[in-house]
C-alpha cells in the first residue's frame, strides 16, 4: 500500500516536471530566436548604412560626369 502511494506520487511528480521542462525549453528557444533576430537586424542596419553611402557617392559622381559631358564640345560642331 505505502509503496503504491509513493509510486503514484512519483509518477505525478514526473508528469509535473516534464510539463515544466516543456514550458522552460520553449521559453529558452524563444529567447534564442529573439537573440538571432536581433543580430540579424543589426546586420541589416549596417548593410543599409553601407548602401546609403554607396548611393550618395554614385549620385555625386553622376552629377560630376554630367557636368564634364556638358562642357565637352561636339566633334561635328564647326564653331
Amino acid at each position: 500500500m505505502k509503496l503504491n502511494e509513493e509510486l503514484e506520487n512519483l509518477k505525478t511528480e514526473v508528469i509535473t516536471l516534464r510539463s515544466n521542462d516543456t514550458i522552460h525549453s520553449s521559453t529558452i528557444h524563444d529567447n534564442i530566436e529573439v537573440s538571432n533576430s536581433s543580430n540579424c537586424c543589426k546586420k541589416y542596419i549596417e548593410e543599409i548604412k553601407d548602401l546609403k553611402i554607396s548611393l550618395a557617392k554614385f549620385s555625386i559622381d553622376k552629377n560630376n560626369l554630367d557636368i564634364i559631358l556638358g562642357k565637352q564640345r561636339c566633334v561635328f560642331d564647326k564653331a
